[in-house]
């Protein structure tokens, strides 16, 4: 018999070396909308809030960036490009043997046009992808790290 029975997720945390670098990623490239306070007006923050949707107070759809007390170095771009070109391959097991989380991801949906817009976007702006993953019938998956190495994932649902 379990402790406790979530209700639902709340939301995400992520480590961050440099939260106002990561800010601006997230909300050029992701399009996330900040739900607290921003790191370049509230510098004593020691995270950033963002949300997905259109309320930022829906379970489930918040992502915390979280400073780091001590930076730590993640994988080299490198090692980043050569594990993405292993998910490309199909090999997932080799993909998650070469960078440090292995296989830990998170994973934002969007829509199938955006999903096609996003990569040419992210070729413009110089960010290593994986080529589009089939994800079983139902949609397709790319993987990208960001600037702190967090491996994220973006979907799509086909019809």
């Amino acid at each position: 018999m379990p402790v406790v029975h979530a209700h639902t997720f709340q939301h995400a945390g992520l480590p961050s070396n440099d939260l106002v670098r990561a800010r601006d990623f997230y909300v050029d490239v992701l399009g996330l909308k900040l739900a607290g306070p921003d790191p370049t007006t509230a510098p004593e923050s020691r995270q950033v809030r963002f949300y997905c949707g259109d309320n930022p107070n829906t379970p489930g759809q918040q992502l915390v960036l979280f400073k780091r007390a001590k930076p730590v170095e993640r994988d080299s771009l490198n090692m980043q490009k050569e594990s993405l070109r292993l998910v490309q391959a199909g090999d997932t097991v080799a993909a998650a043997e070469r960078v440090q989380d292995g296989r830990t991801h998170t994973a934002f949906v969007i829509t199938p046009e955006e999903f096609e817009s996003a990569l040419g976007r992210f070729d413009e702006l110089g960010i290593p992808y994986s080529s589009p993953v089939p994800r079983g019938q139902q949609h397709r998956a790319i993987y990208f790290f960001d600037p702190d190495g967090n491996q994220l994932q973006l979907s799509d649902q086909l019809d």
